[in-house]
């Protein structure tokens, strides 16, 4: 066993694995250094046991800045006993963050490390790039089907293209809130004493849970040609559109009193949300082509031939193949003269949900503890950070060089 190191600033420093933490806007992942899976992947909110008794998310804004710091702590503390079974100031962090992520975030996430749980020094590492590391490629169109909205960010030469990044609020809760929109709509309830109902006398059944629940369970993407009729007789005001036979209903028990309904129509078409050519917002399609548009000619092709799909919305049941078609369909009409290209090509593992913890992953295989060192913020420099008005700075100081905001190698 190696002799441990004496830095001047942090003292005598363990080689204790660092702690890899992404704190996404549903669920957060958090684990060591080097290892091939998260140890936990828990919902982002805490439970408020001692105070109100409510389910407190994390970053809300309706809680002042003070209250969103108390909540993060709480969080965090409770990860690190609960989850990680280690003391936070014994190793170092690493932060996995988009690169979009609000810079009033980053700071609240830091003052909870440092001030709070006394970290030795956090590194903030972009999301996007990290992606491609479980994968081998230094080049991707690196597309995050996140909770609240999509963002596709090119990588190339494992540099990061941000004047070519692309993002819409197409992602899990817009499918989460149109599958409610279709369940108050046509599904209804069998109850032991009226009998069948209809589910719109009971909206206050279907939560966030139950929602995500019903989402993962039994809807899924489904084929272009069938999802165009979906999107056209929802359209039609005069029902003239015929539609192919829906797929077989399903029934949820949800007590002993209760049963719900759910049409197969409802679990075909949930999701055709994050497909639809909106004038208001862009569809996943459309954000994959004008990002490569936004890209130099040369780099077009081989990034069109790299696509790098991660998120938790990517594991729907048909996605990836409804994707593809989507893309071949516009690269042969409307995008034919913008940019004449003829095949996709995607990166994926056969059998595995990596997609979900791509990027922390990309975080975990970098194995360098002295490469943490030299990158990372220690605490003693994090007051005196330079910082201006609209963003924070986390600059590393392992040599005393300051390394541009966001900068990771």
């Amino acid at each position: 066993m190696p002799p441990p190191r004496f830095d001047s600033t942090l003292g005598i420093v363990t080689d204790k694995a660092s702690v890899i933490i992404e704190v996404g806007t549903a669920y957060t992942k958090c684990g060591y250094a080097a290892e091939l899976t998260p140890r936990a992947i828990v919902p982002s909110h805490f439970f408020d046991a001692e105070g109100s008794l409510k389910t407190l998310k994390l970053f809300d804004k309706d809680m002042s800045p003070d209250q969103r710091s108390l909540v993060l702590t709480r969080f965090l503390r409770q990860m690190y006993y609960k989850h990680l079974l280690a003391v936070p100031k014994e190793r170092r962090v690493v932060v996995v963050e988009s690169v979009l992520t609000p810079s009033e975030h980053r700071d609240l996430i830091a003052r909870a490390l440092f001030e709070n749980l006394d970290v030795p020094s956090i590194l903030f590492a972009p999301s996007h790039l990290l992606a491609c590391f479980p994968f081998g490629t230094q080049n991707a169109l690196v597309i995050d089907v996140g909770h609240k909205e999509s963002v596709v960010i090119p990588v190339f030469e494992g540099v990061a293209m941000l004047n070519s990044w692309e993002a819409s609020p197409v992602g899990t809760s817009a499918v989460h809130s149109k599958l409610r929109e279709l369940l108050l709509a046509k599904a209804s309830f069998d109850t032991a004493g009226q009998g069948v109902v209809p589910a719109k006398g009971f909206a206050e059944v279907f939560t966030d849970e139950l929602l995500e629940d019903i989402c993962v369970r039994f809807c899924f993407v489904t084929n272009l040609e069938r999802g165009r009729l979906i999107q056209a007789a929802a359209q039609d005001t005069t029902n003239s559109v015929k539609t192919a036979p829906p797929p077989p209903d399903v029934r949820l028990p949800l007590n002993n009193e209760k049963t719900l309904l759910i049409p197969g129509l409802v679990r075909e078409a949930a999701a055709e949300v994050l497909f639809e050519h909106d004038e208001d917002s862009k569809s996943l399609p459309q954000l994959v082509l004008d990002s490569i548009l936004r890209c130099p000619l040369d780099l077009r092709r081989p990034l069109c031939e790299h696509l790098l799909v991660v998120g938790g919305g990517s594991l729907m049941t048909g996605f990836l193949a409804r994707l593809k078609a989507e893309l071949l369909d516009l690269l042969a009409t409307k995008y034919q003269e913008k940019l004449p290209l003829t095949s996709v090509k995607f990166f994926q593992y056969a059998q595995s949900p990596i997609e979900v913890y791509a990027s922390w992953l990309g975080a975990s295989e970098n194995r360098n503890e002295t490469w943490y060192s030299a990158n990372g913020t220690q605490e003693p420099r994090w007051p005196e950070r330079n910082c201006d008005a609209g963003r924070s700075s986390y600059v590393g100081d392992g040599d005393g060089d300051a390394a541009p905001d966001g900068e990771v190698g």
